[in-house]
């Protein structure tokens, strides 16, 4: 499943996005992070359970 997140520019959401995935024990086989002027957009490509990411 791809996931798309756009977060404001600090290292403290990111860390929470990294968590979540953490958490919900789903592989993350790609991960992308672009840092805009305000905003990180993150893709990443993840393989698991994603009742447990979702739900």
């Amino acid at each position: 499943m791809r996931i798309s997140i756009t977060i404001p520019k600090s290292l403290d959401p990111l860390g929470r996005v990294i968590a979540i995935t953490r958490r919900a024990k789903v592989n993350v086989t790609s991960m992308h992070v672009v840092a805009d002027t305000h905003v990180y957009k993150i893709d990443m490509e993840v393989v698991g359970p994603l009742t447990r990411l979702i739900g």
